[in-house]
């Protein structure tokens, strides 16, 4: 498992930002490539099944055309949700030019299952 910076507990952080259209699909390449090599290996206990880096979107609505959206997944070890969020903005703000912050998620650990037979299915 890899992941952004060092701490006592696993977040899962979620950054979008809001591009030129013209640069979308480039800047959604560069960005996950720039965030994952920016990644480190891990010591965590266990090994959640969602990928270390991935693309990552705004569930609200898109930005106003003629802007579009670009994002990234990944996780973080931190002390605090707020550190959790700063050091994945602090990678990802270096990547950027053109690109201001849409939005930014932090998801803790425990909140994600780790396999389809994890949890409780939904019944009707």
């Amino acid at each position: 498992m890899r992941g952004l910076g060092d701490g006592s507990k696993l977040w899962r952080v979620e950054v979008v930002l809001r591009v030129p259209e013209r640069d979308s699909e480039r800047n959604q390449q560069r960005l996950l490539e720039a965030v994952a090599a920016a990644t480190t290996p891990m010591d965590a206990d266990d090994v959640p099944r969602v990928p270390d880096v991935s693309s990552a979107w705004s569930y609200d609505i898109q930005p106003p055309h003629p802007d579009r959206s670009v994002g990234v997944a990944c996780w973080v070890l931190s002390d605090s949700v707020g550190q959790a969020a700063e050091t994945a903005w602090q990678v990802v703000e270096t990547l950027t030019t053109e690109a201001s912050l849409w939005d930014l998620r932090v998801i803790p650990r425990e909140a994600i299952l780790s396999a389809p037979s994890t949890g409780t299915p939904l019944t009707r």
